[in-house]
C-alpha cells in the first residue's frame, strides 16, 4: 500500500496499490496536515481490521470518506506580537495552571490569532520560568 497525495508522484508498477490521502481527510482522522498520510495509514489498518490490504476496497473506502468531507482551508490567524502571546500564556495559566503549551497553543489558535508552534512553546516557557522564579 501506498499512501499519497498524487498517484503521479508513485512509480507505474505501485499505483494500482495507491490510497489517496487529501487534505480534506483531515476532518476524518484528525491531526495537522504534516501528519496525514500517517493519520490516513493509521486509520486505514483500523479499517482493515487486521485482514490481508485490499487496495481496490481501501481506495474506495477512502475515495467515500474524502467525498463526505468538507474541502480543506488554510486557516486565516491574525499575527501577533510576542508581548501578546505572553499575556494570553499568563491569562490561561491563572486559569488552567497544569495547562500544557500544546493545549494553549490550541486555545490561542481558537481565538483567530497566529503563532508558529516553536515561537509559541518558546513563549510558553519564558511565562512559566518567570512563573517559577516568583
Amino acid at each position: 500500500m501506498v499512501v499519497s497525495s498524487s498517484e503521479s508522484a508513485v512509480p507505474p508498477l505501485l499505483r494500482s496499490n495507491v490510497v489517496r490521502s487529501e487534505a480534506r481527510l483531515v476532518h476524518a482522522v484528525g491531526g495537522a496536515l504534516p501528519v496525514l498520510h500517517a493519520r490516513v495509514t493509521e486509520k486505514l489498518l483500523e479499517v482493515a481490521g487486521g485482514k490481508p490490504l485490499q487496495a481496490g476496497q481501501l481506495r474506495t473506502h477512502f475515495a467515500r470518506v474524502s467525498a463526505r468531507q468538507p474541502e480543506w482551508q488554510l486557516p486565516v490567524r491574525e499575527k501577533s506580537a510576542d508581548k501578546e502571546v505572553r499575556a494570553f500564556v499568563r491569562r490561561e495559566l491563572r486559569s488552567t495552571p497544569r495547562l500544557s503549551y500544546t493545549a494553549a497553543l490550541r486555545r490561542y489558535r481558537a481565538t483567530g490569532r497566529a503563532c508558529e508552534q516553536k515561537r509559541f512553546k518558546v513563549l510558553f516557557g519564558s511565562v512559566t520560568e518567570e512563573s517559577d522564579a516568583k
